[in-house]
C-alpha cells in the first residue's frame, strides 16, 4: 500500500515482503535481524530528500505495472508455499 501510495519501503527479507520491492529502486531491504541496518536504511531516507522522492515516484510507477491484488495474491502465495 505505501508503495502504490508514491512511498518508498523498507522491508525486511522476513516474510516474503521483499518480493514486492526492487532494491534501491522502489524502498531498501534489510536483514531481518539487524538492527543496525535498519537504522542504517532509515536514515537514508530520512536525509535524503530526493532519494525519497524519487524512489516514491518509481515505486508508484511500480506498482501502477503491477496492481495491488496481483502482487498481494503472489505474496500470499509465498506465505503459503514458501520455497
Amino acid at each position: 500500500e505505501a508503495q502504490d501510495s508514491g512511498l518508498p519501503v523498507i522491508v525486511s527479507v522476513a516474510g516474503g515482503a521483499d518480493e514486492l520491492v526492487v532494491p534501491f529502486e522502489t524502498g531498501l531491504i534489510v536483514p531481518g535481524d539487524d538492527a543496525a541496518k535498519l537504522e542504517e536504511a532509515m536514515r537514508k531516507l530520512a536525509t535524503d530528500p530526493l532519494r525519497r522522492q524519487g524512489m516514491g515516484q518509481t515505486a508508484r510507477q511500480y506498482m501502477e505495472r503491477r496492481p495491488l491484488a496481483k502482487a498481494f495474491s503472489e505474496w500470499w502465495g509465498l506465505l503459503e508455499n514458501p520455497a
